[in-house]
């Protein structure tokens, strides 16, 4: 698990987050959460203060032809919430991400 926590004004977001290498398709998820805290395990992506989740879905990707994985999401009010990365890993598993971009809609 790797995430961090902040707080978002109201309104409808878009997250897109690229990815240029990646060998854990299906075995790695974007978690967005609300609240200040611990992201839930692998798996998990529904129920409590889950906002919006995504699996990586891409292994085939490079720099010049990245993957990107959406969320999209609305928050009635300010919001604190917890974003980040949930992942099941191996020997040799990896995914290496370019970019997050949080667009208002």
């Amino acid at each position: 698990k790797m995430y961090q926590t902040t707080t978002i004004p109201s309104g409808t977001y878009t997250m897109e987050v690229s990815y240029v290498e990646c060998n854990v398709a299906n075995k790695a998820c974007i978690v967005l959460m609300e609240g200040n805290g611990e992201l839930p395990d692998f798996g998990v992506t529904d129920g409590g203060n889950i906002i919006a989740s995504q699996m990586f879905t891409q292994n085939s990707v490079t720099v010049d032809a990245p993957g990107v994985e959406t969320l999209h999401f609305t928050l009635d009010e300010d919001t604190e919430v917890t974003f980040g990365f949930v992942a099941t890993f191996g020997n040799n598993s990896y995914f290496k991400v370019s970019d997050i971009k949080l667009i208002l809609e």
